[in-house]
């Protein structure tokens, strides 16, 4: 008996250690050459060659990446960082970061990060240039200054909610419909939307961009059932 108390307690010790992560993939551009790593397995489409100089700036275009590998759908937690500065404003509403997947021209599911001059905020958008609502709205009053370094984060709760963070401030959010959960995420947007077509998006210079995978560990109510399904069998065997 003293022996499964012992057990149960340290299973729920471990319960209650946080959930643990896994980076898929980062890129640092801050040099004068691409630093990049991948997990097992993963690996990405596109990649520059060139152009980077302490920052890759992207003046008319954005740069679509294609993960092959441990494809992610919206059913998973992750993380989608990228550092950029904004050096000047491009019509009203430039794009500076997407992502989603593209299954054909007329077939296209992309989240993007759009900052709106005129009402000096962020919006997590889908596609295109629609007007903020109740499911895409920017929250609070999150300005941007030009020329200088911010990293913007896209956090999935694998449940249907993306938040979009603006350093530490969230910036806006969005809910995703139920069958919509199980599509993949497999292209990534540096400067703009997924696909984005010349001179459709923000002057910015990225500095680096990762994805980084939740992996959520079991939880204490979880284990618990399972000590306690433990201690029945013992005493049963008793």
């Amino acid at each position: 008996m003293k022996k499964t108390i012992i057990t149960f307690l340290a299973l729920a010790g471990v319960a209650a250690a946080a959930d643990s992560t896994q980076e898929l993939w980062s890129l640092d551009f801050t040099g004068t050459s691409l630093t990049s790593s991948f997990a097992d397995g993963v690996s990405l489409s596109t990649l520059p060659t060139s152009g980077i100089n302490n920052g890759l700036t992207l003046n008319d275009a954005p740069l679509t990446l294609t993960q092959t590998g441990s494809i992610l759908t919206y059913e998973d937690q992750f993380i989608f960082s990228v550092t950029l500065q904004v050096n000047s404003h491009l019509g009203t509403h430039p794009e500076l970061v997407g992502f989603g997947n593209k299954k054909s021209e007329y077939d296209l599911h992309n989240w993007k990060a759009a900052y709106y001059v005129g009402d000096d905020n962020f919006v997590l958008d889908k596609n295109g240039f629609g007007t903020p609502n109740e499911t895409n709205k920017a929250i609070g009053d999150v300005s941007v200054t030009l020329n200088t370094p911010i990293t913007l984060s896209f956090k999935s709760d694998g449940e249907g909610t993306i938040t979009m963070y603006v350093g530490d401030t969230v910036a806006g959010y969005t809910t995703i419909s139920e069958d919509f959960l199980k599509q993949s995420i497999n292209k990534f947007a540096l400067g703009g939307r997924v696909d984005g077509k010349k001179g459709n998006n923000a002057n910015v210079t990225v500095y680096g961009a990762s994805l980084t995978k939740i992996v959520p560990e079991p939880t204490t109510a979880t284990l618990s059932l399972l000590a306690l399904a433990g201690l029945v069998t013992r005493r049963r065997r008793k």
